[in-house]
């Protein structure tokens, strides 16, 4: 960001205060703690951070630990926004999630567990956008209500592809702001009318 002054003499260009805190981070800050109610985590973050690790850089296919519906697997680098890991040390709770555009987790790998806990995304046409870890919000004054009789449905995840040539690859609800920081992943996101085509347009 850059500040800009009008004097008498002209343009002057300043070069922004100092911060260690990105916009990200002060988006998320300010949402998740504005909130009525809000309480602080109880995560020991000095007992954990240091067993914690994620990163925002494509890792790269996790099909071959979690065995997803071969014909989707190539949707998932586009899913993909961040993974996150807990290392146990000796014991066997060491885990990795990945969290999709939406801010929501799509996969929960266990190595000394269960594996992976999520479906293999067999769903014809939502790969990744109805058997994930989600927030779903169904309005129910217009949910199937006259005079559309049509679904009205947001997904955290992203829409079905049932549009036609619109969707001829899955549509992942897009990401808005991304924070991590010692054992904790914060995400907003825009949520998606889950049943396209539809009749109802955004305010």
């Amino acid at each position: 960001m850059s500040i800009f002054r009008i004097g008498v003499w002209g343009l002057a260009l300043l070069a922004p205060p100092a911060s260690t805190v990105s916009v990200d981070e002060a988006i998320l800050s300010d949402i998740m703690t504005s909130f009525v109610g809000h309480e602080a985590s109880t995560c020991i973050t000095a007992d954990t951070a240091s067993s914690t690790s994620f990163t925002f850089n494509w890792p790269g296919s996790s099909d071959p630990t979690s065995k997803w519906y071969p014909p989707h697997v190539g949707f998932e680098e586009d899913l993909f926004q961040a993974a996150m890991s807990h290392d146990d040390g000796s014991g066997r709770r060491s885990w990795t999630i990945r969290i999709g555009t939406g801010g929501n987790m799509y996969s929960h790998y266990a190595p000394d567990l269960h594996g992976e806990s999520m479906a293999p995304q067999a769903h014809g046409d939502a790969p990744w956008i109805d058997e994930v870890q989600q927030q779903v919000a169904v309005n129910n004054n217009l949910n199937n209500q006259a005079p559309w009789n049509r679904p009205y449905f947001h997904h955290q995840a992203g829409a079905y592809q049932r549009d036609g040539s619109y969707t001829t690859v899955p549509f992942y609800s897009p990401s808005f702001a991304r924070h991590c920081a010692g054992n904790t992943c914060t995400f907003a996101s825009w949520g998606t009318q889950a049943h396209v085509p539809t009749p109802f347009t955004a305010p």
